[in-house]
């Protein structure tokens, strides 16, 4: 189920907003002309919220990432990327994002501060526009003695 949230999480907030693509030969697309040397750019952010990819697209649904689920069409799930530019770390930061995860719900009790309104904003990654505040405790089970 981890592995679940943590994809959801990412398709809500990619920490890449978007890319870019040059085209190597001339296309066109719904009435619009491309060339070789255009630069067409994606919002990444745009197409995780897309209803026909997304069914409820602002809403937080770690299910739709179960096995079982119908998934969405290939390169409508793209927080790193996607297609031969894919970024090169994108396993290993999945993987260290679940250990990370793991371990803190483990020893951590995190839940979000009351009142705050999370506001993203694009710089070169997305992000929190003020940041968020969290409460931190450890759980009893794993207090030291």
């Amino acid at each position: 189920y981890l592995n679940q949230v943590v994809k959801e999480t990412l398709r809500l907030y990619p920490p890449a907003p978007g890319f870019g693509r040059t085209p190597t030969e001339p296309f066109s697309l719904n009435g619009s002309e491309f060339k070789p040397g255009d630069i067409l750019m994606f919002s990444i952010y745009a197409l995780h919220r897309h209803k026909d990819f997304y069914p409820h697209p602002e809403q937080f649904q770690p299910e739709r990432f179960a096995a079982d689920a119908e998934q969405p069409p290939r390169y409508a799930y793209a927080p790193f990327g996607a297609g031969p530019r894919t970024c090169v770390g994108n396993h290993f930061a999945l993987l260290e994002i679940q250990m990370v995860l793991a371990t803190m719900v483990q020893f951590l009790e995190i839940s979000l501060a009351p009142n705050q309104q999370i506001e993203p904003v694009t710089l070169v990654t997305l992000r929190p526009k003020d940041g968020v505040r969290i409460h931190v405790h450890s759980r009893a089970s794993h207090a030291g003695p």
